[in-house]
């Protein structure tokens, strides 16, 4: 497809800008955003958008790192990308 055996030593990127692809986590962030709009634009009373941006009310932690939940990774990828923080995700401010 792209004429490269095993044995040649052609680096990752190298092989990436001629496959024409994307690096994984340009991809991730991508699908990431584009799940985020569909959520904004759902009526408040939906499940999936209260679980979203609901918060715990019982229950204990885990011991060690906690795990991230969607809108913290939703936050690192606007912040990486130097996307702001609008109206419509006002939600996602308070937390």
């Amino acid at each position: 497809m792209i004429r490269l055996r095993w044995w040649d030593k052609v680096p990752h990127v190298e092989v990436r800008r001629r496959a024409h692809c994307l690096l994984m986590e340009a991809i991730i962030a991508e699908h990431q955003l584009r799940w985020t709009r569909h959520f904004i634009r759902m009526p408040e009373n939906r499940l999936s958008r209260r679980m979203l941006y609901g918060e715990l009310k019982e229950g204990r932690r885990s011991v060690g790192e906690q795990r991230k939940r969607f809108k913290d990774c939703l936050k690192a990828t606007l912040k990486k990308h130097a996307i702001p923080l609008t109206n419509c995700c006002s939600e996602l401010r308070k937390h």
